[in-house]
């Protein structure tokens, strides 16, 4: 068997993982937003992609090969450049961290509970905890994380896809609209930092359905 020792293929092998990895959240993304507002999303302009909303907001997503780890969070909200809506993509959580994202759940919806009578302690509570993990915690309420696992990108991609038809009433040959989709942003939009508005979004998908689109 031959093992590949050079580092610049090791390195070569890592990209084209995390670009893959990449392509398939921003198809996900853009079907779980196309509903939402979607005006356009573009390619390696502002962070990995961008989904910009018709009321002028930016989501911007990063997307990373990595596990989220308490240690590797902790590096990453280090950094001082985050913008503002900023969505972390991993492939998962290990457990602690996983932990750590429900009691965030806890907080938030506390926040946001008429009934909760001592906010303040609520922000104490999570504070410790993300001291004594060296999370930043200001950033870890500000930023959202969520996870896609990489070994079944493809699928969680094309079920947003499906999904989305689904809601719409029609449907889609989803493997070749996924294929077109992927190729075209691997291909050009990605390298050049291209984008896709809405309406070429939907222009694409009319030449993979079989109904009419509402």
């Amino acid at each position: 068997m031959n093992y590949v020792k050079d580092p610049k293929k090791v390195g070569g092998m890592i990209s084209s993982i995390g670009f893959a990895q990449q392509d398939c959240v921003s198809v996900k993304y853009m079907f779980d937003y196309l509903e939402k507002g979607l005006e356009e999303i573009s390619f390696e302009t502002e962070n990995d992609f961008c989904i910009v909303l018709n009321n002028g907001k930016k989501i911007y997503v990063q997307v990373k090969i990595n596990q989220f780890t308490l240690e590797y969070v902790s590096k990453l909200l280090s950094e001082d450049d985050i913008r503002d809506n900023t969505i972390f993509i991993g492939t998962g959580y290990d457990d602690s961290f996983r932990n750590l994202i429900k009691d965030k759940e806890r907080y938030l919806a506390g926040m946001n509970s008429v009934l909760c009578s001592d906010k303040d302690e609520l922000y104490k509570e999570i504070d410790a905890w993300c001291q004594k993990k060296k999370i930043n915690t200001n950033k870890f309420l500000k930023f959202d994380f969520q996870e896609m696992g990489g070994a079944n990108k493809e699928d969680i991609a094309k079920s947003a896809i499906d999904s989305w038809a689904r809601k719409k009433g029609i449907f889609v040959d989803t493997d070749r609209l996924f294929d077109v989709l992927i190729a075209m942003i691997s291909n050009r939009l990605r390298t050049f930092g291209g984008h896709l508005s809405q309406k070429d979004i939907m222009d694409i998908i009319s030449q993979y359905r079989s109904s009419k689109i509402e």
